[in-house]
């Protein structure tokens, strides 16, 4: 696993063009549904989780996406 010194507050903020459509995905990350987080920064942390949790499912990205 590569390890680096980047938080996860600093790779949000820094991604140069986020997804518009990231806030289009829906689902529930501990016991909370993304699509109802009103802070944006929280809810893009939120749906990256969502998003490696389905991957860890074995899901790949572009099923992930066509899903939306």
């Amino acid at each position: 696993m590569a390890e680096s010194d980047i938080s996860y507050l600093s790779f949000l903020t820094s991604a140069p063009n986020p997804n518009p459509k990231r806030f289009e995905k829906k689902g529930r990350v501990c016991g909370i549904k993304v699509e109802e987080i009103e802070n944006e920064r929280e809810r893009d942390m939120r749906i990256l989780d969502l998003m490696v949790d389905e991957i860890s499912k074995g899901k790949t990205l572009k099923r992930i996406f066509m899903e939306e």
